[in-house]
């Protein structure tokens, strides 16, 4: 007993959660649905009041003018009430599609601010699914007015079931607490199977995202991948999905069989005792209106209060996922204790204290106790084979993941100190899987709709991609993607990664990491960018990562990465001096290529 309690606790205690954020999004939503709930339940005893006085007074034949007062009383009630639900409707449409999009925005704000990390985890993106999937904002909304006004109706309607025959009141009691119970364990039932659907229908979303993305379109259509892609997209639907439904399916039907017969019971009992009551005890036939009516609204009331609450938990328990996504970005975004400007910061120093690093839930060391420090001002290549750790080097910079061990510092003060926006701030990154959205070409490069366009092409010129781009129909307002304009263009490996350059140059940070930005250029090119952008980051700290060596000939310092351990560090001349130095080796093993 004191588990449910406790578990009555949590799950109200998320719908309330979510309460609040809807409340947030659109209170407009609120109001509107209050005076709707007030007319569904006055319209409930329309039925009741008005039926009765007709029949009652058809049966004893005395005056036909009160029938007619009374039917269109009836009617001008019912005239009243249908008019005012069609203009509230009206509202009300408008009113849910702005919810629609309020919350759609807000689950999009909430999953772009958790942290990477946590956006990589298996069981993170399961949740979000969950959280995404249902639709709690109307749901809740919806089971909490049904409920309210499920329990005023419930108070109107007992009032005259018990004046008939308390043993059909006793009886509906009982076909409602079976129906209490059945309910319990169907969702028991629909929170195993949801668990076990999760991780499915995620697979299917993936799936069919690469038959319906141009992200997958050449390779599907350059491999034949079409039955490939169906065919596996069916396994899982029949294999998986309808299985499980099968089975789901099967359990649910065993459970409401019983409340079936259940009602039925009832039924008959009702429908016994009002003919009695007719045949043999004088009962108008007004009167068997109203009490079958009332009898039929006082079981849909308490059915409808019992499946409201019930939804209502299992509602609470899929907002867990929705406010757990919540919490965590709120976490991971919480306000720290140092403020940093990078308008006042034209260089940053960089230092890395004792610092190893693993990936969540494994046990292999990707960076082992690196020390190292990098002045203001300073420029630095990482060196090594793939999988040595420079990759996770610059992503612990970006503050993507935390250092398992030892801390990172800028300018003396812990990263993981200074507010997460403010520390983007200083920070201008190219990474190797760079992306570039289907937006205008200047709106690639400054990030943002309001921008200066002389600061944008003068960035564009200096990456070199500003040619090709006065050669595009539209210049800089060209779209890059045929996405939502159909003379939008695609640009290539290299032109992107210049692009994204050019965006790291519009950013001007004081601190500039180049992850393999040139990996889609050629040697000669590749060279010409190091050369000009060693010249464009003059006094500002820079970081470096490239399998070919171009960019060590420019740097102050070279940090050689060897199993996850920092194995040499020092310039250009001094490595090479280093006897069977791992860095001498691989510069010796590239520079043959080009003699």
């Amino acid at each position: 007993m004191k588990d449910y309690f406790s578990d009555l606790k949590r799950e109200i205690s998320n719908c309330f959660f979510t309460l609040r954020i809807s409340w947030q999004i659109n209170k407009a939503f609120f109001f509107i649905k209050i005076p709707l709930l007030l007319m569904g339940v006055i319209s409930s005893f329309f039925p009741l009041i008005f039926l009765r006085l007709i029949l009652n007074e058809i049966q004893e034949g005395q005056n036909i003018t009160k029938v007619l007062i009374y039917a269109g009383g009836y009617a001008l009630a019912l005239l009243c009430i249908n008019l005012a639900n069609n203009l509230l409707g009206i509202v009300l449409d408008r009113q849910t599609k702005k919810t629609v999009y309020g919350t759609q925005e807000f689950l999009g704000k909430i999953v772009m601010q958790l942290s990477y990390s946590d956006l990589e985890q298996p069981r993170m993106k399961d949740f979000i699914q969950k959280a995404q999937s249902s639709n709690l904002f109307f749901e809740i909304i919806n089971n909490l007015f049904s409920f309210i006004s499920s329990l005023v109706t419930l108070v109107g309607m007992a009032t005259i079931v018990v004046t008939l025959q308390p043993i059909i009141l006793a009886m509906i009691v009982f076909v409602v607490l079976l129906r209490l119970l059945v309910e319990k364990r169907n969702r028991k039932t629909y929170e195993k199977y949801r668990n076990i659907f999760t991780p499915i229908m995620r697979k299917v979303g993936y799936l069919n995202s690469i038959m319906r993305t141009i992200e997958f379109g050449k390779e599907v259509r350059i491999n034949n991948l079409q039955d490939y892609i169906l065919d596996k997209t069916m396994d899982v639907a029949d294999n998986e999905y309808l299985y499980e439904n099968k089975g789901q399916v099967k359990e649910l039907a065993k459970t409401n069989l019983l409340v079936d017969m259940a009602v039925i019971a009832q039924e008959c009992l009702v429908y016994i005792i009002l003919a009695y009551k007719v045949f043999f005890g004088g009962m108008p036939i007004g009167d068997f209106s109203m009490y079958m009516t009332g009898i039929n609204s006082f079981t849909g009331c308490l059915q409808g209060i019992i499946s409201s609450f019930s939804n209502l938990r299992k509602n609470g328990e899929f907002s867990e996922d929705f406010r757990y996504c919540v919490e965590m970005s709120n976490k991971s975004r919480q306000d720290k204790t140092v403020c940093l400007s990078s308008k006042d910061i034209d260089a940053v120093e960089l230092e890395f204290r004792n610092v190893s690093f693993k990936y969540p839930n494994t046990d292999r060391m990707i960076l082992k106790n690196i020390s190292l420090k990098l002045k203001q001002g300073e420029t630095l290549s990482l060196v090594g084979v793939n999988g040595a750790g420079k990759t996770t080097f610059v992503k612990l910079i970006c503050r993507l993941y935390e250092p398992t061990e030892g801390e990172i510092l800028i300018n003396g003060i812990p990263i993981n100190t200074i507010p997460y926006e403010d520390y983007c701030n200083l920070l201008g990154v190219v990474f190797q899987d760079f992306k570039i959205f289907a937006f205008s070409v200047a709106e690639n490069v400054a990030l943002s709709t309001n921008y200066d366009m002389s600061a944008v092409e003068r960035c564009m010129e200096e990456s070199d991609i500003m040619k090709k781009v006065e050669s595009l129909p539209d210049k800089s307002e060209t779209f890059l993607s045929k996405e939502f304009n159909e003379n939008g263009i695609e640009f290539s490996g290299g032109e992107g990664q210049k692009l994204a350059i050019a965006r790291t140059l519009y950013k001007n940070p004081p601190l500039i990491i180049l992850d393999e930005p040139t990996s889609a250029l050629d040697p000669i090119a590749e060279y010409e960018i190091y050369q000009k952008f060693s010249n464009l980051v003059k006094g500002r700290t820079a970081i470096y990562i490239s399998h070919r060596l171009s960019s060590t000939r420019f740097t102050d310092k070279i940090a050689v990465f060897s199993d996850g351990e920092l194995c040499e560090y020092g310039n250009h001349r001094d490595l090479l001096s280093v006897e069977n130095g791992v860095y001498k080796n691989m510069f010796e093993m590239q520079a043959q290529y080009y003699v």
